[in-house]
Protein backbone atom coordinates (compact mmCIF):
# COMPACT_ATOMS: atom_id res chain seq x y z
CA UNK A 1 0.00 0.00 0.00
CA UNK A 2 1.43 3.14 -0.98
CA UNK A 3 2.73 5.19 1.94
CA UNK A 4 0.55 8.29 2.73
CA UNK A 5 1.50 12.04 4.45
CA UNK A 6 -0.45 13.25 7.23
CA UNK A 7 -1.98 15.76 4.85
CA UNK A 8 -2.87 13.18 2.37
CA UNK A 9 -4.78 11.67 5.52
CA UNK A 10 -6.68 14.71 6.65
CA UNK A 11 -7.70 15.46 2.86
CA UNK A 12 -9.14 12.31 2.43
CA UNK A 13 -13.32 10.92 2.48
CA UNK A 14 -13.47 9.99 5.87
CA UNK A 15 -14.98 6.72 5.11
CA UNK A 16 -12.17 6.14 2.01
CA UNK A 17 -10.02 7.10 5.61
CA UNK A 18 -11.54 4.27 7.86
CA UNK A 19 -10.67 1.75 4.94
CA UNK A 20 -7.47 2.39 5.08
CA UNK A 21 -6.65 2.98 8.45
CA UNK A 22 -8.36 -0.21 8.68
CA UNK A 23 -6.08 -1.87 5.87
CA UNK A 24 -2.91 -0.24 6.79
CA UNK A 25 -2.97 -1.24 10.60
CA UNK A 26 -4.77 -4.57 10.39
CA UNK A 27 -3.08 -6.91 12.83
CA UNK A 28 -4.66 -10.27 14.16
CA UNK A 29 -3.94 -10.77 17.84
CA UNK A 30 -3.10 -14.32 18.21
CA UNK A 31 -5.83 -16.23 20.03
CA UNK A 32 -2.97 -18.47 22.13
CA UNK A 33 0.93 -17.88 23.33
CA UNK A 34 2.30 -21.50 23.65
CA UNK A 35 5.88 -22.01 22.14
CA UNK A 36 8.82 -19.85 22.30
CA UNK A 37 8.03 -18.67 18.43
CA UNK A 38 4.69 -17.58 19.29
CA UNK A 39 6.30 -15.40 22.40
CA UNK A 40 8.41 -14.00 20.08
CA UNK A 41 5.70 -12.91 16.97
CA UNK A 42 4.10 -11.50 20.12
CA UNK A 43 6.91 -9.51 21.11
CA UNK A 44 7.10 -7.91 17.94
CA UNK A 45 3.52 -7.47 17.50
CA UNK A 46 3.90 -5.16 20.83
CA UNK A 47 6.44 -3.15 18.94
CA UNK A 48 4.47 -2.96 16.31
CA UNK A 49 1.26 -1.58 18.21
CA UNK A 50 3.40 0.87 20.15
CA UNK A 51 4.44 2.08 16.90
CA UNK A 52 1.00 2.43 15.42
CA UNK A 53 -0.69 4.06 18.33
CA UNK A 54 2.52 6.45 18.83
CA UNK A 55 1.59 7.19 15.03
CA UNK A 56 -1.74 7.40 15.39
CA UNK A 57 -2.03 9.96 17.71
CA UNK A 58 0.56 12.29 16.43
CA UNK A 59 -1.93 11.86 13.23
CA UNK A 60 -4.80 12.98 15.51
CA UNK A 61 -2.68 15.75 16.92
CA UNK A 62 -2.68 17.55 13.51
CA UNK A 63 -6.12 16.60 13.39
CA UNK A 64 -7.01 18.29 16.05
CA UNK A 65 -4.91 21.65 14.83
CA UNK A 66 -7.67 21.21 11.83
CA UNK A 67 -10.62 20.21 13.33
CA UNK A 68 -10.28 24.07 15.14
CA UNK A 69 -9.17 25.59 11.90
CA UNK A 70 -11.92 24.27 9.73
CA UNK A 71 -14.62 25.65 12.59
CA UNK A 72 -13.25 28.90 12.66
CA UNK A 73 -13.59 29.05 8.30
CA UNK A 74 -16.91 28.22 8.54
CA UNK A 75 -18.09 30.22 11.32
CA UNK A 76 -16.36 33.42 10.18
CA UNK A 77 -17.91 32.75 6.23
CA UNK A 78 -21.47 32.07 8.39
CA UNK A 79 -21.00 35.13 9.67
CA UNK A 80 -20.27 37.12 7.02
CA UNK A 81 -23.35 35.37 5.14
CA UNK A 82 -25.81 36.67 7.14
CA UNK A 83 -23.77 40.13 7.47
CA UNK A 84 -23.78 40.96 4.18
CA UNK A 85 -27.01 43.23 2.68
CA UNK A 86 -26.18 42.11 -1.13
CA UNK A 87 -28.45 39.36 -1.50
CA UNK A 88 -26.50 38.03 -4.93
CA UNK A 89 -23.11 38.13 -2.63
CA UNK A 90 -24.90 36.95 0.66
CA UNK A 91 -25.91 33.76 -1.19
CA UNK A 92 -22.58 33.22 -2.65
CA UNK A 93 -21.19 33.38 0.89
CA UNK A 94 -24.29 31.54 2.42
CA UNK A 95 -22.75 28.30 -0.32
CA UNK A 96 -19.38 28.67 0.70
CA UNK A 97 -20.38 28.79 4.45
CA UNK A 98 -22.15 25.39 4.02
CA UNK A 99 -19.08 24.01 2.26
CA UNK A 100 -16.70 25.28 4.85
CA UNK A 101 -19.45 23.62 7.69
CA UNK A 102 -19.74 20.07 5.61
CA UNK A 103 -15.78 20.01 5.04
CA UNK A 104 -15.87 20.96 9.31
CA UNK A 105 -17.90 17.88 9.93
CA UNK A 106 -15.61 16.06 8.06
CA UNK A 107 -12.00 16.73 9.69
CA UNK A 108 -14.25 15.70 12.82
CA UNK A 109 -15.21 12.87 11.46
CA UNK A 110 -11.50 12.30 9.74
CA UNK A 111 -10.14 12.90 13.91
CA UNK A 112 -12.47 10.65 15.59
CA UNK A 113 -11.41 8.11 12.42
CA UNK A 114 -7.93 8.44 13.50
CA UNK A 115 -8.60 8.38 17.40
CA UNK A 116 -11.10 5.13 16.91
CA UNK A 117 -7.98 3.13 15.18
CA UNK A 118 -5.31 4.31 18.00
CA UNK A 119 -7.87 3.03 20.87
CA UNK A 120 -7.90 -0.37 18.63
CA UNK A 121 -4.46 -0.60 18.31
CA UNK A 122 -4.04 0.58 22.23
CA UNK A 123 -6.45 -2.14 23.18
CA UNK A 124 -4.80 -4.63 20.78
CA UNK A 125 -1.61 -3.67 22.52
CA UNK A 126 -2.96 -4.19 26.05
CA UNK A 127 -4.50 -7.54 24.89
CA UNK A 128 -1.24 -8.88 23.47
CA UNK A 129 0.70 -8.21 27.11
CA UNK A 130 -1.74 -9.43 29.42
CA UNK A 131 -1.41 -12.92 27.02
CA UNK A 132 2.33 -12.60 27.80
CA UNK A 133 1.99 -11.70 31.08
CA UNK A 134 -0.28 -14.99 31.68
CA UNK A 135 1.94 -17.00 29.78
CA UNK A 136 5.07 -16.10 32.19
CA UNK A 137 3.00 -16.71 35.15
CA UNK A 138 1.90 -20.12 33.61
CA UNK A 139 5.55 -20.88 33.47
CA UNK A 140 6.28 -20.38 36.81
CA UNK A 141 3.63 -22.16 38.12
CA UNK A 142 4.72 -24.84 36.42
CA UNK A 143 8.54 -24.27 37.38
CA UNK A 144 7.40 -24.45 40.73
CA UNK A 145 5.66 -27.39 40.61
CA UNK A 146 8.70 -29.04 38.96
CA UNK A 147 10.80 -28.59 41.73
CA UNK A 148 8.54 -29.52 44.27
CA UNK A 149 8.47 -33.12 42.90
Amino acid sequence: MKTKTIQELLKMNPTELIDWLNQEFELEVPSKLETIEELKNASKLLSKTTNTYSYLMNVSSYAKISVREKKRESDKLSKESKANKDATLADELAKKAAEAKLEYENMVDRKEAIDNAADIANKQYNAISRMIAVKREINTELQMLNSEA
